[in-house]
């Protein structure tokens, strides 16, 4: 289980989109139309579906991330507006808070020893409470003004991997916490845009994307820290099963075109690819892996033109075929539905879904009455599910998409910009900044 955090980040031509899976890389990902069928626009078609909201659970102030205790089955939520988390048990829906640092921003679960990973955004340190007794049993001191952010966990040794807050005036710094002992070690990676890594399960090592230094840094399990010098800016990351490489698209500041390139498994850097600059610039953070047809999808975006592209990038690093037009407006992130091989495309500035089917044709548009960047699978009922991105005053709609593509909707809290899925109780957990509170979907 996850929480997604959302942030826009715009500066000069580029606009760059963040999407966080607490504890682990984020997912994500996407591009004229080829498909021998032209795309069809659906409506919503209201499923025969028995969808109930189980609980409204009320949060702190300004919930920012999440993370689940698979040993305790418990649900842990940050609240940056109430230096506190939430404490959630996922069957009886009750809830307990533990104090911790100011602006708690990220919180991770490390099952190697049983602890979840609070960082500070505002106090300087990281808290670490223990799953069993729901108590903060150490503060990790990281030195004054470090302000951390994001937290991943090595699957390897269950160190802790902590990133700074972005800042545009000097390099990002990281710190690597010891599972066992929290001795500290403090990295300093380059000048970046955004502070967010990708995980490779084949070399056990994080890459992050310094934008302003073009660089990636890489970081080992055991803190060892090397710098990739590249051509172009990094923007997005995407891990490869195929191959075991990691794939990063480039955006170099201001200009055209994006290319793509290759980290190989001995983590040398391949060739750049160029993309046609019709496609404008990449977006996110992070490419979408499709297992059914082996290709990487990234989001690009055409300013000029107001139209979306899914880039496809085959394992090797090249473009993996003609480029896929989503159509006018912004579109964000990608997800692939295992029960139909599938990959939805939701967007910021458009009240739709694209479908695209695993011959990368644009078949679909599922329209919504709400922009739904971000959707979540959920594998008991084989559906998709996504909440409408709104504002804080209006009630966000929560839309459940079959294999067949018909569409179910049920309104829940306001502002809902962060969902997971819940495998031991089958539930969509749906968070709600704007009234903070959780709802409960099954």
């Amino acid at each position: 289980m996850y929480l997604q955090r959302m942030a826009l980040i715009c500066g000069g031509t580029a606009l760059v989109i963040l999407l966080l899976g607490a504890g682990g890389a984020a997912a994500m990902m996407i591009g004229p139309a080829h498909a021998s069928v032209a795309p069809t626009s659906q409506g919503l078609q209201m499923a025969s579906s028995s969808l109930k909201i189980q609980a409204t659970i009320h949060l702190g102030k300004t919930p920012s991330s999440g993370a689940y205790d698979t040993s305790n089955g418990e649900v842990y939520i940050s609240n940056q507006g109430s230096n506190n988390v939430t404490v959630i048990n996922s069957k009886t829906f009750k809830t307990s808070s533990i104090p911790v640092g100011k602006n708690p921003a990220d919180i991770v679960f490390d099952p190697s020893n049983g602890h979840l990973y609070v960082t500070n955004l505002n106090s300087s340190n990281v808290s670490i409470i223990s799953g069993s007794t729901n108590k903060v049993t150490a503060t990790i001191g990281l030195g004054t003004g470090s302000h951390p952010d994001f937290a991943y966990v090595f699957p390897s040794n269950g160190n802790v991997l902590v990133l700074s807050n972005l800042s545009l005036t000097k390099a990002t710094t990281a710190w690597i916490i010891a599972n066992s002992t929290n001795k500290v070690t403090t990295l300093t990676l380059g000048l970046g845009l955004y502070a967010l890594a990708t995980y490779s399960p084949t070399t056990d090592d994080f890459y992050i994307p310094n934008y302003y230094s073009d660089t990636i840094s890489v970081i080992a399990a055991n803190g060892a820290l090397s710098n990739l010098t590249l051509p172009a800016p990094p923007v997005s990351l995407a891990y490869d099963p195929g191959s075991g490489w990691v794939i990063l698209t480039l955006v170099p500041f201001g200009k055209t075109p994006s290319s793509v390139l290759g980290i190989t498994s001995s983590n040398t850097l391949t060739a750049p690819v160029g993309i046609p600059t019709s496609a404008g610039v990449f977006l996110g953070t992070n490419g979408l892996y499709d297992s059914y047809n082996n290709r990487l999808y990234f989001v690009s975006y055409n300013f000029t033109t107001n139209t979306s592209y899914e880039v496809p990038v085959t394992p090797s690093a090249s473009l993996g075929g003609a480029l896929i037009s989503l159509g006018k407006g912004l579109f964000f992130a990608s997800y692939l539905d295992p029960a139909n091989k599938d990959v939805y495309v939701g967007g910021l500035n458009s009240d739709r879904i694209a479908v695209m089917d695993n011959a990368s044709k644009v078949v679909k548009n599922l329209t919504t009455k709400q922009p739904v960047p971000f959707l979540v699978y959920d594998p008991n009922l084989k559906d998709m599910f996504g909440a409408g991105f709104v504002n804080k005053a209006t009630p966000s709609i929560l839309y459940a998409i079959t294999s067949k593509n018909v569409v179910s909707t049920i309104t829940v809290g306001d502002y809902a910009v962060a969902y997971f899925y819940d495998p031991t109780d089958k539930d969509v957990w749906v968070v709600c900044i704007g009234s903070n509170t959780i709802d409960v979907v099954s």
